[in-house]
């Protein structure tokens, strides 16, 4: 049977750089019938140039580049899809080979939102770090975007109707983060695979490397009120320590009350299988370190 049609969004603001080739590393791997839509977000370098460059049927071009922000921006090339299944990439990233044919199986086997694992990469060096090579099932999940966010934006390939369902983007500086909340909460099937499928560019311009964006990150009341849901849900309490990830959990500054958290949490990570509780467990242990104001090992 094959996989229903795919459509890749991409968002590419002062990215003349970058743009093409991430471009071209998606389209490398895209299915022939899959479609990639772009968006320059009011860039004022060469960007818009720099799309058009990509000679390619599949890619259609938006005329609208006004400045509109992240989310925005999503939610203009979202309402644009026409197929059954959306996924998104960054415009400073490099696609890896065979991207999409894992992902596509999973959700045709009932996963709504697929994600894979990636590498770190740091432009201009030779420095590059795996993210943690371990499978994220539905199971864990809620759990772990209790302690982190394990998915990366760029590698998801979702249904376009759940996606519409939970109304898009949110207009909140960790847009992704805030989606992949309220999908749980949802009901919504994540989970990520194992292989990474996709080249991650570290380099100082950009936005997830600026001061401010670190501090204003998951800062929005509705995003601590959607991790709660997720919490009662997944745990039956809410962890007192989303103000402290949300700061990077600073060493010694644990709010009151996170230790008997983490026990509880601990507690309940304990009765999954092996492989499951294993990513659990080492948030947690970190946690533990950080919050008693010991250093965790990298």
């Amino acid at each position: 049977m094959p996989s229903p049609a795919i459509t890749v969004l991409v968002s590419a603001r002062d990215a003349e750089r970058t743009v093409g080739l991430a471009m071209r590393s998606v389209l490398s791997a895209l299915p022939a019938d899959g479609r990639m839509i772009v968006r320059s977000d009011g860039s004022t370098d060469g960007t818009l140039a720099a799309v058009r460059a990509v000679a390619d049927p599949r890619v259609r071009v938006l005329a609208d580049d006004r400045w509109l922000g992240t989310a925005a921006s999503g939610n203009v090339l979202l309402d644009q899809v026409e197929t059954p299944l959306v996924s998104r990439m960054d415009a400073d990233d490099i696609s890896l080979p065979g991207r999409f044919r894992a992902q596509l199986g999973r959700i045709s086997a009932g996963i709504d939102f697929s994600f894979t694992t990636g590498v770190q990469w740091w432009e201009g060096t030779a420095r590059v770090r795996p993210q943690f090579p371990h499978p994220v099932s539905t199971a864990t999940a809620p759990l772990l975007l209790l302690l982190t966010n394990p998915f990366m934006h760029p590698t998801m390939v979702a249904r376009t109707g759940a996606v519409h369902a939970l109304g898009g983007y949110r207009t909140v500086a960790s847009e992704d983060f805030d989606l992949y909340l309220r999908a749980a909460a949802a009901g919504y099937q994540l989970e990520r695979l194992r292989i990474p499928r996709l080249v991650y560019r570290r380099y100082a311009a950009q936005t997830t490397a600026q001061p401010d964006w670190w501090e204003a990150r998951s800062a929005d009341s509705r995003v601590e009120e959607v991790f709660g849901v997720v919490a009662w849900q997944a745990l039956g309490f809410v962890p007192r320590w989303f103000a402290w990830r949300r700061d990077g959990f600073p060493l010694g500054e644990a709010p009151a009350g996170v230790l008997e958290d983490i026990e509880r949490f601990r507690d309940l990570a304990l009765r999954l299988a092996p492989d499951e509780r294993r990513p659990l467990i080492e948030r947690l242990h970190r946690m533990e370190l950080r919050a008693r104001g010991i250093e965790a090992r990298a």
